[in-house]
């Protein structure tokens, strides 16, 4: 389980990876980093009520565009050959936890 106070950035980045990891599609992955944003007016109320103040005005605030995740996948694949390449050589991703969450949250009865 893992979490962030919006759902974007943390929980955007490493849901991504993951994502990638069990060869989910990028226009798949990418369309649920844009989902976050729909959640985007509730979680200004939510923070606005925790601080007891205004709710959350900077012009950036909850947004989640499509293009960051893409360009963000993007930046991996060139730096790094591949968001896989990544994971294994700078998260210790090996390919023993790959299989264990292929055999978690994949369906192979298709």
């Amino acid at each position: 389980m893992f979490h962030c106070a919006s759902g974007k950035d943390r929980t955007g980045v490493v849901a991504a990876l993951t994502l990638t990891l069990l060869g989910v599609p990028e226009d798949v992955v990418v369309a649920d980093f844009a989902l976050t944003e729909r959640a985007r007016e509730r979680l200004g109320r939510r923070l606005a009520r925790r601080a007891s103040g205004p709710h959350p005005t900077w012009p950036a605030f909850g947004h989640t565009p499509p293009e960051i995740m893409r360009n963000f996948l993007r930046d991996l694949d060139e730096t790094y050959g591949s968001v896989a390449r990544y994971c294994r050589e700078h998260l210790a991703v090996d390919d023993e936890l790959v299989a264990a969450l292929q055999s978690k949250y994949l369906d192979r009865t298709e």
